[in-house]
């Protein structure tokens, strides 16, 4: 993800693989400027956040699973196909 929101100017952070703080406050910020996220930018990636993250995916046709809040293999199985097919542009 970090590469992705730094290609797009949302973050400003270490590529260091580590989805932390920054990370998740970056997404936050993306999420919101698209119209799925409207919580609060905290840097907590929590059940509102990744509500919000699966309905991004869902928009994209990638996640076909429940809008819960939940993080499963669903979910991260969506957010890799996302991330592999934007790595085709950069």
């Amino acid at each position: 993800w970090q590469r992705l929101l730094k290609s797009i100017n949302k973050y400003e952070g270490f590529l260091d693989g580590v989805f932390g703080p920054v990370t998740a406050k970056a997404m936050q910020s993306w999420l919101k400027g698209l119209g799925f996220y409207g919580g609060w930018i905290d840097g907590q990636f929590g059940h509102l956040s990744t509500k919000g993250l699966q309905s991004f995916l869902r928009s994209k046709g990638l996640y076909s699973g429940r809008i819960d809040g939940l993080r499963g293999p669903l979910t991260v199985k969506a957010e890799q196909e996302y991330l592999n097919d934007q790595r085709k542009y950069q």
